[in-house]
């Protein structure tokens, strides 16, 4: 450490006990020195003429200086961070040499330079406070601080880049408590971070002043060990299948698609999907890559805690969306993945909406039974797995996704469990009437622990009854497969929960025409057209519909089969307006549509 010149000496004395610290340091200072040699010179005088001056105007003492890095202490918060305000403020506007400024445009890839945000030299500076002890040098007299504080403080400046004021979190605790000064700055909370050589990890802030609050978003992730941070809930099984989606939800990232909802019917695997993606996606993510699971979010309030809690963001601001949003934005290019959505998908606008324009480099990974009709949305509709066509010879069926899926989930039960020519007809036979749907095929291989596939088999048409679940690990919804059926209904309008029952009827699928002879509704009077209540749940994924190929070009609906039995046992249960009524009223048009929809089965 240099010595202080008698003309630069600032008259305060050393503080002492509980003292807070700052240290600063220019950003790539040795390659400016390599680049420019003596010419350099000016530039840095001037860079130690601004901190000085802002030393003297704040009450600092400045502790030494290493090369172009200063260690100041002060006795009052305020008086820390308004030095540091200031000077970040005076470095921007300082008439700098012309010389300096092409060197500073040629910044290499691992710099931003180049940024236009900023002027002139970059500083970066980390502030914490603590106890210190002090000492004095004999000869010169001048006083030295050491101890944990001192190596904390030059680790949170070291994890900063150019331009960034970090605190710790005692630092911020001090600035927003009931005594703290009052500061015209931007607050970005950074979350938890470990610090080169230190054990404990520490949470960090981001400090600019309000005339530079545009650069936030112009920082990379801070230079911390761990880069990545990642917050990620680790699979509980191996992953079978989706190559073709997860190459698709690569494709969207690589296009630079911000909002990506991955939507599909209960059961078909989105979660299991979205955590795949995720687990793979770490690498090209270096801002980190995190799973929010929001089953239990009813609202705006429920969403932020929940997504708080995965980012390690504490909630202290009034406007926690806002707040949300800076936290994801000082993380740069990151991805987060909001699991179960739909229940919450009326706010997508107050809340991913608003994420997406205060931080451009995030991505989100949606999961939702339907889409967020949000500007920015990329929808990838999720199928169940592929199931093989009958009557397929042994080999092609066993490399069925389906059927593979049902293997790997009974070998987890029963370790002995084989796939052989005698029973792959079976297993084929089972994914098809469970059409292809994960969660049903994972339950049905779990009774594999009692039953042969045939008997499995046999016992579908009380699929309700043997699909429940054996895992003390997995929600109540995804437990057993009426409770993931059951999740999708009482999502829906009271109409739309008559119509989806009225049309159980209709085994082999159905058109709009016929589902408009069939459905009543008359007892809602707010209720909408038949056609908008089957484009409600075609959109929310409880029905499918392809183009016929007869030529007609009619548009048909179809029921997963488990959805249609669930419907069918509601039609009874829904009050004489929705069921009985309607049976009533229209009986004729049950019984023939019934009929002809069966005969196509």
């Amino acid at each position: 450490m240099g010595s202080i010149p008698d003309r630069l000496k600032v008259m305060v004395e050393a503080p002492t006990g509980h003292v807070i610290l700052v240290f600063t340091d220019i950003e790539g200072s040795s390659r400016l020195w390599e680049r420019m040699g003596p010419a350099f010179k000016p530039a840095l005088d001037l860079h130690n003429e601004v901190i000085r001056a802002a030393i003297q105007t704040h009450s600092g003492f400045e502790v030494k200086t290493e090369g172009d890095s200063f260690m100041v202490a002060f006795s009052a918060v305020g008086d820390a961070l308004r030095f540091c305000l200031r000077v970040q403020l005076a470095l921007h506007e300082a008439d700098w040499p012309a010389d300096l400024l092409p060197h500073l445009e040629r910044g290499g890839a691992d710099s931003a330079f180049r940024d236009p945000v900023f002027r002139g030299l970059r500083v970066r500076m980390g502030v914490h406070m603590g106890p210190t002890s002090t000492e004095s040098d004999p000869v010169t007299g001048r006083t030295d601080y050491f101890g944990d504080t001192v190596n904390r403080a030059a680790r949170v400046c070291d994890a900063a880049h150019g331009g960034q004021i970090i605190t710790s979190e005692a630092i911020h605790q001090e600035l927003t408590g009931a005594h703290g000064p009052s500061l015209q700055v931007r607050i970005d909370e950074l979350g938890p971070h470990r610090l080169r050589g230190l054990e404990r990890p520490e949470h960090l802030w981001q400090l600019l002043p309000g005339e530079l609050a545009g650069r936030a978003r112009h920082f990379p992730r801070l230079r911390t060990p761990d880069l990545r941070g990642n917050q990620l809930v680790g699979p509980l099984n191996s992953f079978i299948g989706r190559e073709t989606d997860l190459r698709r939800l690569t494709e969207l990232v690589g296009q630079g698609t911000p909002l990506i909802s991955l939507v599909g019917s209960g059961g078909t695997g989105k979660t299991r999907l979205a955590q795949q993606f995720a687990q793979i996606s770490t690498a090209i993510f270096p801002g980190g890559v995190w799973f929010c699971d929001l089953t239990e979010a009813r609202d705006v309030h429920g969403i932020c805690v929940a997504l708080g809690a995965t980012l390690g963001v504490s909630l202290t601001q009034a406007d926690t969306v806002e707040q949300l949003g800076h936290a994801m934005d000082a993380r740069g290019r990151g991805l987060v993945v909001l699991d179960n959505f739909e229940q919450v998908v009326s706010l997508a606008g107050d809340t991913i909406g608003q994420w997406l324009a205060a931080a451009p480099e995030i991505t989100i990974l949606v999961t939702s039974r339907e889409g967020l009709r949000l500007a920015e949305e990329q929808v990838h509709g999720l199928d169940p797995l592929p199931v093989p066509a009958p009557n397929l010879d042994p080999i092609t069926t066993a490399q069925s996704e389906a059927v593979a899926l049902f293997v790997a989930r009974a070998q987890e039960v029963r370790a002995d469990f084989r796939l052989d020519v005698d029973n792959v007809p079976t297993i084929a036979e089972i994914v098809r009437q469970l059409d292809g749907i994960p969660l049903a095929i994972e339950l049905a291989a779990a009774r594999t622990r009692m039953l042969t596939p045939q008997a499995i088999l046999e016992r579908l048409p009380r699929r309700f009854d043997l699909l429940s679940g054996v895992r003390r690990d997995a929600s109540a919804r995804q437990a057993t497969l009426r409770g993931a059926i059951d999740w999708s209904w009482q999502l829906l309008a009271p109409w739309e929960q008559a119509a989806l029952a009225q049309c159980s009827v209709f085994r082999g699928g159905f058109t709009l025409a016929a589902a408009e002879e069939v459905i009543d509704l008359a007892d809602w009077a707010d209720a909408p057209w038949t056609m908008d209540v089957i484009q409600a749940l075609h959109d929310k994924s409880v029905l499918r519909s392809w183009e016929s190929e007869t030529g007609s070009h009619t548009v048909r609906f179809h029921f997963y089969e488990s959805i249609r039995q669930f419907a069918g046992e509601q039609l009874m249960t829904l009050g004489p307006g929705a069921a009985e009524g309607a049976i009533a009223r229209h009986g004729e048009h049950y019984r023939r549509f019934g009929t002809e929809a069966h005969a196509r089965t």
